[in-house]
């Protein structure tokens, strides 16, 4: 039987790439052109949140399907299709309000709900109805800004246009913070708890997340 080990493991290999990266842009601050910066900066960003994304969505299907969890508790199947397909059409369906019909799938991944979504994710866990439904709900609505911040960075840095702009800066009430002049700036403002860079916070958020979201 599949294991929510195996997603954590991968997810938390992940997060220690891009801190390792991380820390080396951040040293490179000051040295390189802002251009590199931002453009090494971007990637960063990019590819946390799609790690992010990945996890959540590998945790759920698994989760549909039946699995064990980190420490071995078993995860009972859903009594119903559990294709990826399904599941993902299952899981728009939950974010729209409309009804689930029988034998409809998803075609493509790119028409799959955005899985990192802190803010839907509960929905979809009902949506879901999986044998771990009160610990996925637990785990996701836990308080931790990390995801829901990369979020604004990620969206601020792909469509960069006032309203994507203005939702970054709300956030900086968080952070001891100095004007962005560019939003992939955010990842390296101070996190006002921590004291730690945004992107080393967010990622210290997402690893505590993964944990309770794949333990007992």
């Amino acid at each position: 039987m599949h294991s929510l080990a195996t997603p954590y493991k991968k997810f938390v290999r992940r997060l220690e790439q891009v801190r390792q990266r991380g820390i080396y842009v951040e040293s490179q601050i000051g040295k390189l052109e802002p251009w590199r910066i931002q453009y090494y900066t971007e990637g960063l960003i990019s590819d946390l949140w799609q790690d992010w994304c990945n996890f959540t969505r590998n945790v759920l299907m698994l989760s549909c399907q039946g699995c064990i969890t980190r420490s071995g508790s078993p995860v009972l199947r859903r009594m119903t299709e559990n294709s990826p397909c399904r599941i993902a059409y299952e899981a728009k369906q939950a974010l729209t309000g409309d009804p689930v019909r029988k034998g409809k799938v998803l075609a493509a991944k790119r028409q799959e709900p955005t899985w990192g979504d802190k803010e839907r994710l509960i929905d979809i866990v009902v949506g879901l109805k999986p044998a771990n439904e009160p610990r996925l709900i637990m785990a996701f609505g836990v308080p931790r800004n990390g995801p829901k911040h990369l979020q604004l960075a990620r969206n601020a840095c792909a469509h960069k246009h006032n309203e994507s702009i203005a939702a970054l800066r709300s956030i900086l009430i968080y952070y001891v913070s100095q004007p962005l002049r560019h939003p992939s700036e955010v990842v390296w403002q101070m996190e006002s708890q921590s004291k730690t860079a945004a992107l080393y916070s967010w990622i210290h958020d997402m690893k505590y997340i993964a944990d309770l979201a794949t333990g007992t």
